[in-house]
């Protein structure tokens, strides 16, 4: 039977000749994006060094470094003065890792579920395919998604609005394998086209910055970075990503680098209904995400992802105290006069050796109905005279009206040498009412000792807090 069984599979698979072909490049194109824990495993030497897991629980105070996270006396002896790139890398997908762990949980019926979502409708149709593009008549479509305040939980569960994609028919899909095929893709970019990369490849670039976006178009289209690297590789304050003015764009993925020494790794210049979920900053010379109105209003857009290790080049910094003007995330900023409107912004900064994980302000132009969702943990900037350290800092007018306003949505910070929220580079007479905390909770903050034993949670502006703890 078994021999029987082989030469009808045989047969088959004889018959089928282009068609077999066909069913692997569909198998190939389908295959499942690995996991953080499989890219953990993907990372640094092997056998791993002695020193590394005791040094990942130094750092995230835990096992032997329980209640004492980073204290001087009991950091690994043969840990390297200098902890290789790979050690970082490797310790980011262990920490999304857990995060994935715990969204499993969330989603077998555990924890609070914020995020309420209508139906799914698919059809399936059938399509002309030409070289690397295909040209699609009708096509899958997703429901809408109708997002409440969380009022609790955790981060993951606070941006769970991030795991359904906006509806989205494409008209064209256009598959990417190399630099060189992306760049073309996004320079023909029309309204309707998905642009997917199917291979992982890596976008370079050491005299200008690495991935230049400024499509203005009448219609959304959507670019899949799944897999791609973006890396400015000069010495320049130069950008990863540098979105000039685009307009309409759904992006979702990328891995964006400035490989230390350069600078933003994804700056926002200007920008209206622009979304980018799922990217990864890291190795940045300068700021990890700036946006600002330049060019053009930073109106409705949505931004969403990782930033770490951030303000390695301390040359960029025009700040006094070096360190303190790069952040995690640099929000409007700048004294610039453009509108900063009605845009969501959640980010999980951790590991943020310099300035804040989000600073936000201006003292001109308008800026309402934004959002934030914030998770920052270690960070770690001893501010001398200037400040750091915080998750998140106010300064200026807000909105030019005395009156600032922003919806915090969600905001933790744990390890921090600054504040949770901190509301002292506000203009004297600003009315701070306009700003919510509406779900706060803060752990081991203020270590610099010139915040010692003060409360991680600011208010001297009239703030409102929903619920915060420890109670402000």
């Amino acid at each position: 039977m078994v021999k029987l069984l082989l030469v009808v599979v045989l047969l088959l698979l004889g018959l089928a000749g282009v068609g077999s072909s066909a069913v692997v490049t569909r198998a190939l194109e389908h295959k499942t994006p690995m996991s953080a824990v499989q890219q953990e495993k993907r990372i640094g030497p092997t056998p791993l060094p002695h020193w590394y897991w005791r040094w990942v629980k130094w750092r995230l105070g835990e096992g032997y470094a329980k209640g004492h996270q980073l204290a001087p006396g009991l950091r690994p002896t043969r840990a390297p003065r200098q902890i290789p790139d790979w050690a970082w890398e490797r310790l980011h997908f262990f920490l999304l890792a857990r995060t994935e762990s715990a969204l499993g949980a969330t989603g077998r019926g555990k924890g609070h579920h914020p995020t309420t979502t209508t139906g799914t409708t698919t059809t399936t149709t059938t399509s002309t395919t030409t070289t690397g593009t295909t040209t699609t008549g009708t096509t899958t479509t997703t429901g809408t998604t109708t997002t409440t305040p969380s009022g609790g939980g955790t981060y993951d569960e606070a941006i769970a609005y991030t795991q359904t994609r906006p509806s989205f028919r494409p008209t064209r899909t256009v598959y990417v394998t190399s630099a060189s095929q992306l760049l073309a893709a996004i320079s023909n970019l029309q309204p309707g086209d998905l642009v997917k990369a199917t291979a992982s490849f890596t976008v370079s670039n050491s005299t200008s910055s690495a991935l230049i976006i400024k499509n203005r178009l009448s219609a959304p289209a959507e670019i899949d970075l799944t897999g791609v690297k973006i890396v400015y590789t000069g010495t320049s304050q130069l950008d990863g990503v540098h979105i000039g003015n685009a307009e309409n764009l759904y992006i979702f993925g990328g891995d964006i680098s400035t490989s230390d020494t350069g600078g933003v790794c994804l700056r926002v210049y200007g920008s209206q209904h622009v979304l980018w979920w799922g990217f990864n900053l890291h190795d940045c010379g300068a700021t990890g995400f700036q946006a600002q109105a330049v060019g053009g209003p930073v109106d409705h857009d949505d931004f969403q992802g990782t930033i770490w290790k951030v303000g390695q080049n301390l040359a960029w910094d025009p700040h006094t105290e070096k360190g303190t003007g790069l952040h995690g995330a640099n929000l409007w900023d700048a004294n610039q006069t453009g509108a900063f409107t009605n845009n969501r912004f959640a980010f999980y900064a951790h590991d943020i050796p310099v300035g804040a994980c989000v600073e936000y302000g201006n003292s001109q132009g308008v800026a309402t109905g934004d959002v934030l969702y914030l998770k920052c943990v270690n960070a770690t900037k001893v501010a001398l005279t200037q400040t750091g350290g915080n998750a998140l800092q106010i300064w200026g007018n807000i909105d030019n009206t005395t009156k600032a306003t922003l919806d915090v949505k969600y905001l933790e910070g744990d390890n921090l040498q600054g504040f949770a929220y901190r509301d002292a580079g506000l203009s004297s007479g600003t009315d701070g009412s306009g700003i919510h905390i509406d779900y706060g909770r803060a752990s081991n903050t203020n270590q610099n000792p010139r915040y010692a034993g003060q409360n991680p949670w600011q208010h001297q502006f009239h703030e409102v807090y929903y619920d915060a703890q420890p109670a402000p």
